[in-house]
């Protein structure tokens, strides 16, 4: 999970403190997110929990969400895959679509939750129909290998194709991994390159190495 801060001002945790420690849910959220990018200052865990908690009490699943990732990733904290899939589910709950998207990498690996599959696939599903990109893409690789469930390529293509025209380069950089190796789908050269300039269009730097590794030019 990753937040946009570059547009925010310096002095946003300034900004934020009075309306926070007023209880303002919003406030809090991004408080609790500067302190964990490092707005206006050195990147803080402790005190990025602390205001993220606050939020995710007063209802805010992105928060919970932020928590997950914290703890998913051992940003400041010991890994606690745990943790962090309670914390996702608090955000799925809550309609958080990345949320979805990282409980259901949790049930795929069976790592702070049972292996399950097809509990995995369901929330990448949930995570893809909320526009998710990220969802689109590990919803596909679980049809195409019929994992959690009976397997569907041509979905996965549909998906795939239907995520890739909205702008999202790992869609192609997949396409063109299944033309490539032939996964569901014939060896075809062309849609590899044809995929893969759109990737790389798009500025994905995954792609350009894999044409430069295949010998593609343009």
């Amino acid at each position: 999970m990753s937040w946009s801060t570059s547009a925010a001002p310096h002095n946003l945790p300034l900004l934020c403190q009075e309306a926070a420690r007023n209880g303002h849910r919003d406030a809090q959220f991004l408080l609790g997110i500067s302190h964990l990018c490092g707005i206006g200052g050195p990147s803080n865990t402790r005190l990025a929990l602390r205001w993220l908690q606050e939020a995710a009490n007063a209802g805010d699943g992105h928060a919970s969400t932020a928590i997950g990732v914290i703890h998913d990733r051992a940003i400041g904290v010991p890994r606690d895959a745990t943790l962090a899939a309670r914390y996702y589910s608090d955000g799925v709950q809550r309609g958080v679509p990345m949320a979805s998207n990282n409980l259901a990498t949790l049930h795929e690996s069976g790592q702070g939750v049972p292996t399950h599959p097809a509990m995995a696939r369901q929330l990448f599903e949930s995570a893809w129909a909320a526009g998710l990109h990220l969802g689109a893409t590990n919803l596909a690789r679980m049809l195409r290998g019929g994992l959690g469930g009976s397997r569907d390529v041509a979905r996965a293509l549909q998906i795939l194709l239907e995520t890739g025209a909205k702008g999202d380069a790992n869609s192609w950089v997949e396409l063109a991994r299944m033309y490539h190796r032939g996964e569901g789908v014939p060896l075809d050269r062309g849609k590899v390159t044809e995929y893969l300039k759109k990737a790389v269009a798009l500025g994905s730097t995954e792609a350009r190495g894999i044409m430069n590794q295949l010998g593609i030019t343009g």
